[in-house]
């Protein structure tokens, strides 16, 4: 909890404090207009560069701003709650197609494809929308991780069912994830790529999700192929029956 907390204010309080000093420089910047105006020492060429002065300090105020609202929303999906999700029986096939349906338009400039391997009937007991979340970040993930020195790659996700259980192993042929990390890559806040805009909750979000909502499990899969795996398993009914 100690590091979680550390982390929410170490990411946050950037954008806010850009957000503050944008707004104590158009602050003084007004002043100055003010001054200026009453005093009638105001040219036309004072008054275009104050406009365009409080121009770039609204800028950078939206945009700090907007950035501290996107990072409270991730935040939020930290704490995962089952009764946000609606419980009932999907396929497994149709929930991951769906998902990969929407990354068309973004796998098609990145020449990156997704193949879905694995029987179409198998059908589950438990919270589709929590499970198209994992699969979305993962995905995601691969995009802006594994293949960000890449100009094509590919995406696996290939479906069994053993016994009681329906496993989901994903997997991409991107650069993959340097060994010395592997034990921290579900850790909140735990990033390799901090100064690119990564705030380091993708996997811990996941992790969350697999663990308290969908009741399974997920784990890094060493392998000798190239990329990053890993294997989801859950109950084929959640509530045991």
């Amino acid at each position: 909890m100690g590091r979680l907390v550390t982390g929410v204010a170490h990411e946050i309080n950037t954008p806010l404090g850009n957000a503050v000093l944008g707004t104590s420089a158009l602050v003084d910047d007004i002043k100055g207009i003010k001054a200026r105006f009453f005093s009638q020492t105001m040219t036309k060429s004072d008054f275009e560069k104050s406009l365009n002065g409080i121009s770039e300090f609204l800028n950078v105020i939206t945009s700090s701003l907007t950035k501290a609202a996107n990072l409270v929303q991730t935040f939020k999906m930290v704490s995962v709650d089952q009764q946000q999700f609606a419980k009932m029986r999907f396929n497994v096939h149709e929930n991951i197609s769906l998902l990969v349906d929407t990354f068309n338009s973004k796998l098609l400039s990145k020449n990156i494809s997704i193949g879905i391997k694995g029987p179409h009937t198998i059908i589950v007991f438990s919270y589709p929308d929590a499970l198209y979340q994992v699969l979305n970040q993962l995905i995601n993930n691969s995009l802006t991780h594994a293949f960000k020195n890449h100009d094509k790659g590919n995406i696996i996700v290939e479906i069994k069912l053993n016994g009681d259980t329906c496993e989901i192993l994903y997997g991409d042929n991107g650069q993959g994830i340097s060994e010395m990390h592997l034990d921290q890559i579900f850790d909140p806040f735990f990033t390799t790529d901090r100064g690119q805009g990564s705030v380091g909750l993708g996997l811990h979000v996941v992790f969350n999700l697999v663990h308290y909502v969908l009741k399974g499990d997920i784990q890094y899969q060493t392998s000798s192929l190239k990329g990053s795996h890993f294997l989801i398993t859950i109950p084929i009914d959640i509530d045991g029956k």
